[in-house]
């Protein structure tokens, strides 16, 4: 909700919640402390988990 509420301010992100925003200018180990502090997994981690449980999707 905070990532949310920044990205309609016009600011940078601050969990890296949203893959589709502009990008953040922060580094990847501040960002993954910030998410790990809140629960939420590393940056990243939803992509490759969806990977390794679809790995065909996309392909028709």
């Amino acid at each position: 909700m905070k990532d949310q509420l920044l990205i309609y301010a016009g600011k940078e992100q601050y969990y890296g919640t949203y893959s589709n925003a502009k990008p953040m200018n922060t580094t990847i180990k501040e960002i993954n402390e910030r998410r790990r502090s809140i629960g939420l997994y590393n940056l990243g981690y939803e992509d490759w988990r969806n990977s390794i449980l679809y790995p065909d999707d996309g392909e028709y």
